[in-house]
């Protein structure tokens, strides 16, 4: 499944490549490829075995048959729940990584009203950030009973029935 065409002469990616462990990457296309020969250049977060083991479990967990195509069947029932909030205006993103505009309360007031009920989400400017792991849980009822969970909080909190 390819979601993105990159026309990128040369990127840089990092964090998540190896499940947390420190790890960094830099690709090129052809054009680019032959620049940095090996021993040019340094990295803060070069390759060590334990490393490079985290990368290559994360390389092969997301390009293992049907992965991407479950991540975007979990990101489909989110989207479907949160869409369905009275308090939501639209919800956008990529796969699992979802943003939530709501109708007339401050993204900060609901991330603040979350972690007060023990949920951490994140803002970008006047949307709430949703960011669950790509791995979690395929089992739809335990699913369900997450998404459950944050709806029933959010609903109330939209309809005025939490105070900050």
């Amino acid at each position: 499944m390819s979601w993105i065409t990159i026309h990128a002469l040369n990127g840089f990616l990092a964090k998540g490549i190896a499940g947390g462990l420190p790890m960094g990457a830099c690709l090129a296309n052809e054009k680019c490829a032959g620049v940095l020969d090996k021993g040019s250049h340094g990295s803060t977060f070069g390759g060590n075995p334990v490393c490079c083991a985290g990368g290559l479990a994360v390389l092969n967990t997301i390009t293992a048959d049907g992965f991407l195509a479950e991540v975007q069947r979990k990101a489909k029932l989110l989207r479907e729940k949160l869409e369905k909030l009275d308090g939501v205006e639209s919800v956008s993103g990529l796969g699992l990584m979802i943003g939530i505009a709501l109708k007339d309360k401050k993204a900060i007031d609901v991330a603040n009203a979350a972690l007060e009920k023990g949920l951490l989400v994140l803002t970008a400017k006047t949307k709430v950030r949703l960011l669950p792991p790509l791995t979690i849980k395929a089992r739809l009822t335990a699913l369900h009973a997450i998404c459950l969970q944050i709806f029933s909080f959010m609903q109330c909190f939209l309809n005025g029935g939490v105070r900050l």
